[in-house]
C-alpha cells in the first residue's frame, strides 16, 4: 500500500539526509498509518531532537502515545503542541481532546 510506500522512499531520503525533521515526521505518519505507533515514536522523537519547535511533531507524538495508551506523555505532548501554536489558536483536534476528552484505549499489548 502506500504507507508502506511511502516508509520505504521516506527511509532512503533519511539515509542521505537524516536531518531532515519534515521527512522523519511523514515518516512517523507512514508508520501511524501502517498500525505501528511504536516504530512512529522514534521517528517523531528523530523530528522533535532536529526541530523542538515543531507543532505538528508534538501533536503527532500525543497522537502516536494516545494509540499506545501512555496518557501522561500524550497529555505532555499535545500541551506542549498547544503552547508552541502562534496566537494561540490551538489545532482543532487538540482542542477537542482538552475540552471534550475521549476515552482512553487500552495500553497496546
Amino acid at each position: 500500500g502506500r504507507p508502506a510506500r511511502a516508509e520505504e522512499e521516506l527511509d532512503a531520503v533519511l539515509t542521505r539526509h537524516p536531518d531532515f525533521a519534515d521527512a522523519h515526521l511523514n515518516l512517523a505518519r507512514a508508520r501511524l498509518a501502517q498500525g505501528a505507533p511504536h516504530r512512529a515514536e522514534a521517528a517523531l522523537r528523530a523530528a522533535l531532537a532536529i526541530n523542538p519547535t515543531c507543532v505538528q511533531a508534538h501533536a503527532a507524538l500525543g497522537w502516536c502515545l494516545v494509540a499506545l495508551g501512555r496518557r501522561r506523555e500524550a497529555d505532555a505532548a499535545l500541551g506542549r503542541a498547544l503552547e508552541l501554536v502562534p496566537g494561540g489558536a490551538p489545532p482543532r483536534a487538540q482542542w477537542e481532546l482538552r475540552v471534550h476528552p475521549v476515552p482512553w484505549p487500552a495500553p497496546a499489548g
